[in-house]
């Protein structure tokens, strides 16, 4: 009776099955401070004892074939993490708690801050549905209720050694997500404990070392055996589109050459689509995906609007570059936005019902596509019990509606060979784009930052803000940075060697200026690494 509803829907569709394209994206930013050879944030960990396991684990169960996103940035990291040539300031402080080691005040005051500190996961879902972690959390905003602002011995005097122990096992082991916690019974079996030894930290480090050790491992497997499609971001995540307008078109060589030398070395793919960091694009952009001999990409149906008004965002594109054809999906940002957020109080029976019925309604056709693109890392810790339910029952009704007709699942790459030659070309037309050659630092809205005519395939834009590229570029602070980059840029020649441009890498991503300005809140945590990156490119210039 589970499924009567879908399986009602999908009497109502015509026999032709409707294309599907899943592609769910992975990425984290950069945490190295290179001054102090640390990760000052721990959510490359925390992803890689989660959601970068439990997902692919969990879809591949159904059989339906899922493109998986992974970012230079990411990889690096889990490699970094893997080989012990960096790990995060909590971890630091997790092991010396495990072995022992005294901590100073300062730290032990660090681990009680909100944020920054070992209540940073989910209270509702997790801090309050452990007995010992909410008397911890009660505890702590008793301290800083009552003791005066800054008052570091006032607060950690409030705490024993033994609060310090379970605290710190309690973070490191409740990030640990169910599902995969269940293949570990020691590690199962301690979340019903209330009180907690060394030992049993210890025990919960050398897991998440080990887990993380499984991530990348995992995605080779899944591709060797054609499960998944793995598609590369270029390394470090770069707001491509305005590189490009900056006229650093090289920098954006070497990102794609990074990134798709790590599939190749780690994941053993050489991949054939790409996924542009926050789908962002202008015909610079495609025309380098071109070059690096990428068969496709996907942005969003927007950047289609702003393109080709009235056009079906349903349709495969392409655009011819230099004898190289490179072909473009449009991503469907309604069924896209529900999975990343509207399904997660719904049943995963009435979710799958509600995404059937959208698909009555796209226009039929052999080579018709809907494609669903989203954060393939965040979403889940909103859903009960943490996407497990959902993740298992939606894909496995996903694959009974493949049986009987109603859909069909392609990789990315698989369904340009299929109705590549059937795809509708993205004619040649002028567009405005932004431009950055020039000083920008002054403007104080996007609407008056200087702009250049440029006869392309593609409007420039994104999948966030309508299409716009507003969230990292109007504000101030959003023109000064970029005008910092550029200036880093000119002082320093870019054709230097890895030692001296990967601090530049660094700063090209587009995590920093996501954060600046009015749009998006506070950019505490990531202005040091940001600003400590261009440092570090003109002292290792000399």
């Amino acid at each position: 009776m589970r499924w009567v509803v879908v399986l009602v829907l999908a009497a109502f569709l015509l026999a032709e099955p409707i294309n599907v394209v899943f592609i769910l994206h992975n990425h984290q930013p950069w945490y190295i401070d290179l001054d102090r050879g640390e990760l000052v944030l721990p959510w490359v960990r925390m992803h890689a004892v989660g959601n970068y396991l439990k997902v692919p684990l969990l879809i591949n169960q159904s059989g339906v074939p899922v493109a998986f996103t992974l970012s230079g940035s990411l990889i690096e990291q889990l490699n970094w993490y893997a080989n012990g040539a960096y790990t995060d300031l909590r971890f630091k402080i997790s092991r010396k708690i495990a072995e022992g080691r005294p901590l100073t005040a300062e730290e032990k005051y660090a681990m009680l801050s909100v944020p920054g500190g070992f209540f940073d996961i989910n209270w509702q879902n997790i801090v309050y549905k452990h007995p010992r972690y909410t008397v911890l959390l009660g505890m702590r905003n008793d301290a800083f209720s009552k003791c005066p602002p800054g008052n570091v011995t006032c607060v950690v005097s409030r705490f024993s050694d033994q609060d310090f122990v379970d605290l710190t096992t309690l973070f490191n082991l409740l990030w640990i997500d169910p599902y995969i916690a269940r293949q570990y019974p020691d590690i199962w079996a301690m979340r019903n404990k209330t009180s907690y030894t060394r030992d049993d930290l210890r025990r919960v480090l050398e897991v998440h070392l080990d887990l993380i050790k499984k991530v990348l491992p995992l995605y080779k497997s899944l591709a060797q055996r054609g499960a998944i499609e793995l598609v590369p971001v270029p390394y470090s995540h770069p707001l491509m589109p305005l590189l490009a307008d900056m006229g650093a078109l090289d920098d954006l060589r070497l990102h794609i050459k990074l990134s798709n030398g790590l599939f190749e070395r780690y994941l053993g793919v050489r991949p054939l689509g790409v996924w542009p960091p926050e789908q962002a694009v202008n015909d610079e952009v495609l025309s380098l995906f071109a070059e690096a001999d990428y068969i496709w990409t996907v942005t969003d149906e927007d950047v289609l609007k702003a393109t080709l008004p009235g056009a079906s965002h349903f349709g495969l594109y392409y655009a011819d570059y230099g004898g190289r054809r490179l072909y473009v999906f449009f991503r469907d940002k309604t069924l896209s936005d529900n999975l990343g957020f509207r399904y997660s109080s719904m049943k995963p029976e009435e979710a799958l019902a509600d995404f059937v019925n959208y698909l009555k309604k796209v226009p039929r056709g052999e080579c018709s596509v809907v494609v669903v693109a989203l954060d393939g890392e965040n979403p889940w810790e909103n859903y009960p019990n943490f996407g497990v339910d959902f993740l298992t029952a939606f894909f496995r009704g996903l694959a009974q509606l493949e049986k009987n007709g109603t859909v069909k699942i392609w990789k990315p790459s698989d369904f340009v060979r299929k109705c590549g030659d059937k795809g509708a070309p993205l004619p040649l037309r002028e567009f405005r784009y932004f431009d950055l050659t020039v000083d920008i630092s002054f403007y104080t809205s996007i609407r008056d930052l200087p702009t250049r005519i440029v006869r392309g395939r593609i409007a420039e834009g994104t999948w966030s803000a309508g299409g716009s590229l507003a969230v990292w570029i109007g504000d101030v602070d959003e023109n000064v940075w970029w005008m910092w980059l550029k200036k880093a840029r000119e002082d320093v020649s870019t054709d230097r060697g890895w030692e001296v441009l990967f601090p530049l890498l660094i700063a090209e991503a587009s995590d920093w200026p996501f954060w600046y300005g009015n749009d998006m809140g506070s950019p505490q945590t990531f202005d040091p690494i940001a600003k400590s990156a261009l440092i570090e490119y003109y002292r290792r210039a000399g």
